[in-house]
Order: C-alpha cells, then sequence, then structure tokens
C-alpha cells in the first residue's frame, strides 16, 4: 500500500512539474508607448525625464500593446524629500492617485499625468510606476522652478 501510494505521489509530482511552468514565464514584451513630441530632458540622477513648464500641464500616454495596465505608485521629490504615493485598493484596479501637486489616471491603455503650476524656487521630480502583470515601466519628469 505504501509502494503505491509512494508511486502515485511521484506520479503526480512529475506531472505537476512538467506542466506548472513555462518557459515563457517573465517573458512579456517591454510596453510600447505611441510616440510623442514631449520636451526631453538629462537630469544627472535619473537620466531621460519629460520637461514639464513652470505652469504645469497634462500629458498623456497611450500603450500600443497593452490593452489595461495600473499605476504601481507615483514618487513626487522636491530636493532631498520624497513622497511615495500607492493607489486605493478598491474596485477600481489601481487606476488613479492624487499627489501634492500632480494627478495620474489611467483608463483603459491610456495614462494621464496632470502638473500643478510650480510656485516654488525649487524643481519637481516625478516617477509615475506602471505595470500590465510582471512588466514594468516608469515615465520620469522634471519640473522646473518658478
Amino acid at each position: 500500500m505504501k509502494k503505491r501510494l509512494f508511486a502515485t505521489m511521484l506520479l503526480f509530482t512529475c506531472i505537476l512539474s512538467l506542466t506548472s511552468c513555462s518557459k515563457d514565464d517573465g517573458d512579456w514584451d517591454a510596453m510600447k508607448w505611441e510616440k510623442n513630441n514631449y520636451e526631453e530632458t538629462l537630469t544627472p540622477s535619473f537620466g531621460k525625464a519629460i520637461g514639464v513648464p513652470k505652469l504645469g500641464g497634462t500629458y498623456t500616454f497611450k500603450c500600443k500593446n497593452y490593452k489595461n495596465f495600473w499605476i504601481e505608485y507615483v514618487n513626487e521629490q522636491v530636493r532631498d524629500k520624497t513622497i511615495k504615493y500607492v493607489p486605493a485598493y478598491d474596485d477600481k484596479l489601481y487606476s488613479e492617485i492624487k499627489g501634492s501637486y500632480t494627478s495620474s489616471k489611467v483608463e483603459g491603455n491610456t495614462l494621464t499625468v496632470t502638473f500643478a503650476p510650480n510656485e516654488t524656487q525649487d524643481g519637481r521630480y516625478v516617477r509615475v510606476e506602471v505595470s500590465a502583470g510582471d512588466i514594468f515601466d516608469k515615465i520620469i519628469f522634471v519640473q522646473k522652478p518658478e
């Protein structure tokens, strides 16, 4: 009886190990965005970033290869202070985050990020991290001071 149980368990384990994982796990295509003409700037800390004027503005990004994605978090940084905003865990699938001076929203395959005017003497840095499962991407902004 023990031998039969052992053989059955061994067979079950072998079948599970062959069918439960595939080579494609984690091999997701990178998120591809429609081209836009937003001004890019180089920053010493973040590399390429989208330049936002001191008056603020709204920026829209459309993902070409994923129908749905969500916001993982938004970081707002002024000087050495960084505040991390995470979406509310509700039925909206992490689709909207309001920060101190930004608002980020996902509808379907479109991300919209809105900036309030910068009335300070400091530059503002914003990182919006998005995900569509096992694939992540980020969009970085730098807003000029007054």
